[in-house]
């Protein structure tokens, strides 16, 4: 198992993790609160994400970008580093149910209604067990190839709905006022700029960590704008009250799309992408738990922890939420002040730790494990 990749695999899991898992719900999750200007609202908050994530990533460098187990350790002593790192554990674990649910969701919401959401889930779980199982390195490379891909479907997808765009969906614009953007831009600002938090974990394995704050905050910026695009057309395409009442508008959106009479149902392709954006995702964030779990048991490898978590994950997703609109409601109204408590506590222990020069104690980060 190699624990390594380049800055360009990075940014492509970055895109992927960023936009994948945001594609379908943005728009009902920004049109709901800001109506025709969600747009705005995604631009909103990606420039706060980025802002965010500049400034973690500027703490995390005096560090050597050093793992974040290892400084809350440093920082804290080993009692308060075990703490940080339970709660990063149990949050990251939340994280990655919560996505595996969504998964499921609209498995059998829009696709396969007949079909019990616990076999997309096992399935699911199987497969990202053993993506976790091989590595880092292994991970990188296959999302070297399914992030370009994913870009290129979505544009094409926004491409060719354009012509469907309907001017008075989107105009005039601020037509709710600045209030209402900030509104529709604070469920998407958790969901999924601080969730970033979890490549805390992987920034040691970076091999060259040179302009490493510029491939990542590019990386940022370009999913944002994608996010926003998407949520314009979407808009634009279906109209503020559609995006409002459907969950996956944009899948919806895509519905529209007929290229004669051979290529019809193009809104699977969107499917497919998202459906292996989010394997993408959950792997990330799977992964992220079993370098968690390294840590607490002192151990050189995470493969006793995998099945185990597994099952873990499933459990949890199949029991945190009763239906999609609780799901929905959750994420919309908790999960950004969820995940900024977490964000603070690490500024605020990054902080801590350069005014004490703890920063200079920590041993160079290994790139592989």
């Amino acid at each position: 198992m190699v624990h390594t990749m380049n800055r360009w695999q990075l940014a492509a899991i970055i895109i992927n993790f960023t936009v994948g898992s945001s594609l379908l719900m943005a728009p009902n999750m920004t049109a709901a609160y800001a109506g025709k200007d969600g747009w705005l609202s995604m631009l909103l908050a990606c420039a706060l994400g980025v802002l965010c994530n500049l400034l973690l990533l500027y703490l995390l460098s005096k560090y050597q970008y050093s793992s974040i187990f290892d400084i809350a350790e440093q920082i804290a002593g080993k009692i308060g580093g075990t703490l940080f790192t339970i709660l990063f554990l149990f949050i990251t674990l939340h994280l990655t149910a919560l996505v595996l649910r969504n998964f499921s969701n609209f498995m059998t919401t829009v696709l396969l209604p007949e079909v019990r959401p616990d076999s997309f889930e096992i399935m699911m779980v199987i497969l990202v067990i053993f993506s976790v199982s091989k590595g880092v390195q292994n991970i990188a490379r296959i999302n070297e190839i399914i992030a370009p891909l994913m870009i290129i479907f979505i544009l094409l997808t926004l491409i060719l709905v354009s012509n469907n765009l309907e001017s008075e969906n989107i105009l005039p614009v601020l037509d709710q006022g600045w209030h209402a953007i900030f509104h529709g831009a604070y469920p998407v600002f958790g969901f999924p700029f601080i969730e970033m938090i979890v490549f805390t974990a992987f920034l040691p394995f970076v091999a060259d960590k040179t302009w490493l704050k510029t491939y990542y905050l590019f990386a940022l910026t370009i999913a944002g704008l994608l996010l926003s695009a998407a949520i314009l057309v979407t808009i634009g395409v279906e109209g503020e009250s559609i995006a409002k009442r459907e969950v996956y508008s944009a899948y919806s959106m895509a519905r529209s799309i007929e290229l004669g009479t051979l290529f019809q149902r193009v809104e699977a392709f969107i499917g497919i992408v998202w459906m292996v954006a989010l394997f993408v995702k959950i792997t990330v964030c799977f992964l992220s738990v079993q370098f968690c779990l390294s840590h607490l048991s002192r151990s050189g490898d995470y493969y006793s922890f995998l099945f185990p978590t597994g099952l873990l994950v499933w459990t949890m997703s199949s029991h945190l939420h009763h239906d999609l609109i609780d799901f929905t409601e959750f994420v919309a109204k908790n999960w950004t002040l969820y995940w900024l408590s977490l964000y603070i506590i690490i500024i605020l222990l990054l902080f801590i730790g350069l005014l004490f020069g703890k920063h200079k104690r920590l041993p160079k980060p290994k790139k592989s494990a």
